[in-house]
């Protein structure tokens, strides 16, 4: 324990990098835990639509959503969506699943409805569709 007292009065240059960066790695983390949408597979999809009777939000344009969609999706393509959020306010008290292609877009939108402060259980499916047809799982048209 002298050996490290005497490093760190030696070294005070040292340690206060090392404290700093372990400070700032913390502060990082802790910003992204809380600003990070929640990504979720397509087993914990199909598992929160069925006990907790989440509501999935299909961001695609319509064609795409016509093609195949996860059964019960509700369209709201994200370019309109992004201008006017209230198209989602009868779904307020219900969990949001969002769905897009790949995941990317719905990003961007749940940090919208973030912001909006009005949905507490918004989650993300990790992957879109394409993770979602990967897994096996059925759609409709």
């Amino acid at each position: 324990m002298l050996d490290i007292m005497t490093f760190a009065q030696q070294h005070a240059w040292l340690v206060s990098a090392l404290l700093v960066t372990l400070i700032a790695v913390f502060i990082v983390e802790m910003y992204a835990q809380a600003i990070a949408p929640r990504r979720i597979t397509p087993q914990m999809t199909v598992d929160l639509m069925n006990n907790e009777k989440a509501m999935i939000i299909d961001l695609r344009q319509q064609l795409l959503f016509q093609a195949g969609h996860i059964v019960g999706a509700v369209n709201f393509p994200a370019e309109t969506l992004v201008k006017d959020l209230s198209k989602l306010d009868r779904y307020k008290d219900r969990m949001i699943i969002l769905v897009d292609q790949t995941g990317a877009e719905a990003i961007r939108i749940s940090a919208k409805l973030g912001k909006a402060k009005q949905f507490t259980a918004v989650k993300i499916l990790a992957g879109g569709m394409n993770a979602w047809h990967t897994s096996g799982f059925p759609s409709e048209k």
